[in-house]
């Protein structure tokens, strides 16, 4: 999208923010019906080189067999159109769909996470599946930390924090990452963790770790280099 969306975009966040003041690659036939609308998973080899996502730009790798806290590591996920010019890299869809079990993109007939809304920072689960929250680390997370006190509809943006105003700090959450109005910066959450749970019961920790390219912003102050997703995630 050109330059000028990614500056609306900003504007939208801080308009929002006034008007509301992994998968495993499993052989064995038990997992052979989980294939969303007959599609066919991607085998990422643990340890080797990160390759790029299927149905959606970026890349994605595994950890090496044996690694503590194995995970997929997904980097600059997005869905939409490249552009040829590097400082206006792509025309970024409305939607963005990832399926955790086949390890690719997804679409509005095959995924389990979807991200929507502004910058499309809020995700959600398929229907039928559910999405929690865990004040927990990554690496720490067990099945049993999947709470349906937790399960929100949609988790995106935390707290707007340095707001002009007071109070300084305004909630909106429970979210995976809070909003610098000051510099107009989208920072993620430490130490909170979402656990989606599939419709078969099947359940995943994610980590949202950035929305930035590469994971950092290109600025220190109205970043443009987004939404590009980063984040990791595991089947417990």
């Amino acid at each position: 999208m050109k330059k000028n969306y990614f500056k609306g975009a900003l504007v939208l966040f801080t308009a929002l923010t006034v008007m509301s003041s992994c998968k495993k690659d499993s052989e064995s036939s038990q997992n052979a019906g989980l294939k969303l609308n007959d599609a066919q998973a991607v085998t990422i080899v643990p340890g080797a080189s990160a390759v790029a996502i299927t149905d959606g730009g970026g890349t994605i790798s595994r950890d090496a067999n044996n690694t503590a806290c194995q995970s997929y590591h997904v980097l600059n996920f997005f869905q939409g159109t490249i552009n040829p010019t590097p400082a206006d890299p792509h025309d970024r869809a409305t939607t963005y769909y990832f399926n955790l079990f086949d390890n690719k993109g997804g679409n509005s007939g095959a995924y389990d996470l979807v991200f929507t809304g502004t910058a499309n920072g809020d995700v959600s689960a398929v229907s039928g599946g559910q999405l929690a929250y865990v004040d927990k680390a990554y690496c720490d997370v067990v099945a049993s930390d999947f709470s349906l006190t937790n399960v929100r509809t949609i988790i995106g943006k935390e707290n707007t924090i340095n707001f002009p105003t007071p109070p300084s700090t305004r909630y909106t959450g429970p979210g995976w990452y809070n909003y610098d109005f000051s510099v107009h910066i989208l920072q993620a959450l430490t130490g909170r963790t979402l656990i989606y749970k599939a419709v078969d019961g099947t359940l995943f920790k994610i980590q949202l770790e950035s929305l930035y390219e590469n994971g950092t912003p290109n600025a220190a102050s109205a970043a443009t280099n987004f939404p590009y997703f980063k984040f990791k995630y595991a089947e417990l």
